[in-house]
């Protein structure tokens, strides 16, 4: 019985021969379930999904991790550093997984929520409330123990790889904890290479740019690459070094590694990237920390065996002495002036300057203060720590000033903006109608017309999965309902119906391209793996005596999803697509204005609808074709909206101020109440954020 039966108690065997049973589901994951152990509260179990890709791969790699933990994994209080496999679980039936150490998460957030002062001073009302009562010198200790969780990886022959904000846990003493490391790169005692094969752009070694890291070994320098990068991104009020500054060269600034490659960070010597205006300037750090930051950024573009390791990191971290200026700002005894101070007047004359252009705003109640627990002192530096129309639908506001993320449905006319990126897949044929015609078909085609491999791409129409056929079952393929069903392993990425009845589809050796409409996909060739998409045809007949007709065919409905329900899996789709396009947004959009197109949520009722995450991916789906570039963005992630949860739709080129968006709006004869222009950013606020085209 596979683990997950309902009704079933699920029992493991460990590779020491213990048998473990599997409790509570605690999180799903994209590569497999978290359960918790019964009576053991210590460990939890991660089990894989059994249609995984690589499954016996991804064993083999954890057996080899289970074999080799890096000492300090955890600590002596119990304390988890790294959520390292400690015993791999198997059942008799396939079920593959592994036991690994409990991290408690009721008090702790992920890296971004401390390092960025908007996530820091805003907490979510579910998530921890400690954050903002941290100062920065906690934001120096939580620095220190990230190195300690290096130092602790590096111990052993693994590199982290996939050295993103996500996988770093923060609680409220300031301890460091690293998550997902099935995902890291890892070296078994014969050698063998288990690679990462993902990375964030924005955290990734200039080293590396335009490198295929599914078959790229990455080298112990580029996580110190991403570490750099993490403590300026604590030490320096959330400002990335690659992203924001003022750009003083030729052109537009460029993207993250561009920069990177070239060595040219915000206030780094000699770098055409200056410091921004809101950010704190490099000579405010302690001398040995500015030397740290030029060998990691400047000496380190060129060689990046010159990057800082995790101790030189934490142990000149250990040393920063902080002091308060008059205004009660922590900043290094070293600073003069200080930097806040400086930031803080400069908000002033910002505000100052809008509000002498800006109408008079109605007067806003004030919220009480709360009362919150401060955050407890961390332990020493070191220690381990089809719509078919336009509507108008709602806008949100923020005081006096709007700022609208919920806008109309766009229309029905589809053009590609993301046209030409494949996906291999294995296409099957099993028929299901005979052979017409009165013949028994030729020995050449064994019925299976659908066979080899295959491609998707986004066009105007939709997603158009492209199936050869064998070159032996020639003739017409018909049907009037014919069902065609893609997957990804076990995601669905389309499933729909073709009438081939006025039309049949020719086989015999060229390929067949199945188009489906927005609504009758999920997945886009931007979520898509390169090697597992599968096709399976069903529900057709094939007339060999017929030489049949077209080559490319539109679905006429949709069919359900073989994997998983209608709105779980359009759910499941949005969240990996917003996290696809993410890293684009970040180093693209961040901090600039750009076309808002729509944005849905769940419960939304417009149109005439009331939207489910179904609806939600289809109107996405659906601007997508449309406009050149358009990207999908939860409003979660970003500080500039007023309002959680929702699906915002993007689009056109990003620039500094809000009349080239209104432009693009006006260009593509978009009316007012289905674009405006809005900053995507998440060091600032709602307000000021959003103009509407008068």
């Amino acid at each position: 019985m596979w683990v997950g039966d309902v009704g079933v108690t699920l029992v493991l065997v460990r590779d020491d021969g213990q048998s473990v049973s599997l409790g509570a589901v605690i999180a799903r994951a994209g590569e497999g379930t978290i359960y918790e152990v019964v009576g053991q509260p210590e460990w939890v179990a991660k089990v894989f999904h059994p249609g995984l890709k690589d499954l016996a791969a991804k064993r083999a790699k954890v057996a080899a991790m289970v074999a080799s933990p890096p000492t300090g994994a955890v600590q002596a209080d119990g304390f988890v550093v790294l959520t390292w496999p400690r015993h791999l679980v198997d059942s008799g039936d396939g079920a593959v997984g592994y036991l690994m150490s409990r991290v408690d998460t009721t008090n702790a957030v992920e890296i971004h929520t401390l390092s960025n002062p908007v996530d820091r001073a805003n907490p979510l009302p579910t998530a921890p409330q400690w954050t903002p009562h941290a100062t920065w010198h906690h934001l120096v200790n939580a620095a220190a123990n990230l190195c300690l969780a290096v130092e602790t990886v590096h111990r052993v022959d693994a590199v982290i790889g996939d050295f993103q904000e996500r996988n770093i846990l923060v609680n409220d003493t300031t301890r460091v904890t690293l998550v997902d490391c099935d995902s890291m790169q890892f070296t078994d005692t014969a050698g063998h290479q288990f690679l990462c094969g993902v990375g964030r752009p924005e955290f990734t070694a200039p080293e590396l740019a335009g490198s295929n890291l599914a078959v790229t070994a990455r080298q112990k320098p580029s996580d110190l690459f991403a570490l750099a990068v993490h403590i300026h991104l604590l030490l320096m009020a959330g400002n990335h070094p690659f992203l924001r500054g003022q750009w003083t060269g030729t052109g537009d600034q460029p993207d993250a590694l561009t920069l990177a490659r070239s060595g040219q960070w915000a206030g780094g010597p000699g770098s055409l990237l200056h410091t921004h205006p809101l950010a704190p300037p490099l000579d405010f750090l302690p001398p040995d920390i500015q030397r740290l930051f030029v060998r990691a950024f400047t000496d380190g573009a060129t060689d990046p065996n010159r990057r800082p390791s995790a101790t030189e990191w934490r142990t000149a971290l250990s040393t920063i002495q902080v002091t308060s200026c008059p205004r009660g700002h922590q900043i290094p005894v070293e600073a003069d002036p200080c930097p806040w101070c400086r930031i803080d007047d400069e908000r002033s004359v910002r505000r100052t300057q809008r509000a002498a252009f800006a109408a008079p705003a109605a007067p806003t109640e004030q919220l009480p203060p709360q009362r919150v627990t401060p955050i407890v002192p961390g332990p020493p530096a070191g220690y381990p720590a089809p719509p078919a129309k336009r509507s108008r639908t709602p806008l949100i506001a923020a005081g006096a000033l709007v700022a609208a993320i919920a806008l109309g449905a766009g229309g029905y006319a589809l053009v590609s903006g993301n046209g030409d990126k494949e996906s291999t897949s294995a296409a099957h044929g099993s028929g299901g109608g005979g052979q017409s015609g009165g013949q028994s078909g030729s020995e050449s085609c064994d019925g299976s017309v659908f066979t080899g491999t295959g491609s998707a791409s986004l066009s105007a129409d939709g997603l158009v999965v492209s199936a050869p056929t064998n070159t032996g079952c020639d003739g017409a393929l018909t049907g009037s309902s014919v069902r065609v069903v893609v997957s990804d392993g076990s995601r669905d990425v389309a499933a729909g119906y073709f009438d081939l009845t006025a039309h049949p589809l020719a086989a015999g050796g060229q390929p067949v391209d199945f188009v489906f409409p927005a609504g009758m996909y999920w997945r886009t060739t931007d979520t898509l793996g390169s090697d597992s998409l599968t096709i399976d045809v069903t529900g057709y007949s094939r007339n060999e005596l017929s030489a049949g007709g077209l080559s490319r065919v539109s679905a006429t409905g949709p069919a359900d999803p073989v994997h998983g329900g209608i709105d779980s899996t359009a759910a499941a789709a949005l969240s990996e697509l917003a996290a696809a396009d993410r890293p684009y947004i970040t180093s693209n959009l961040a901090d600039r204005w750009v076309p808002q197109l729509s944005s849905k949520r769940l419960g939304l009722v417009t149109d005439g609808i009331t939207y489910a995450n179904a609806d939600i991916l289809r109107n996405h789906l659906e601007l997508r074709q449309r406009y050149q570039g358009a990207r999908l963005v939860l409003s979660n992630d970003w500080s500039t909206f007023s309002g959680p949860d929702w699906w915002v739709t993007v689009a056109g080129s990003p620039s500094d101020d809000a009349g080239p968006a209104i432009g693009w709006c006006n260009a593509q004869r978009i009316d007012s109440w289905n674009c405006l222009a809005k900053m995507i950013s998440a060091r600032r606020g709602p307000d000021g954020t959003t103009v509407l085209n008068r």
